[in-house]
């Protein structure tokens, strides 16, 4: 099992609106925090060769961190 590790050791500041976790970005926007998710995904369609796609995802308003 791994050790907990607190948000701030798993979390890096890039500004002062914005934290990331890999490919996920945070930001405060419009008085609410944003996520958006970067990530790849193989088509639905069969007849073509499966070619990975890059997508991202725009999620929220949610409310403010806890404080740890």
């Amino acid at each position: 099992m791994s050790r907990h590790k607190a948000r701030h050791e798993r979390w890096s500041k890039h500004g002062p609106n914005e934290y990331r976790l890999g490919a996920t970005a945070v930001r405060y926007e419009r008085g609410a925090w944003w996520a958006v998710l970067t990530y790849q995904q193989l088509p639905d369609d069969e007849a073509a060769p499966p070619e990975w796609q890059a997508r991202a995802d725009r999620l929220g308003p949610f409310k403010r961190p806890r404080t740890p």
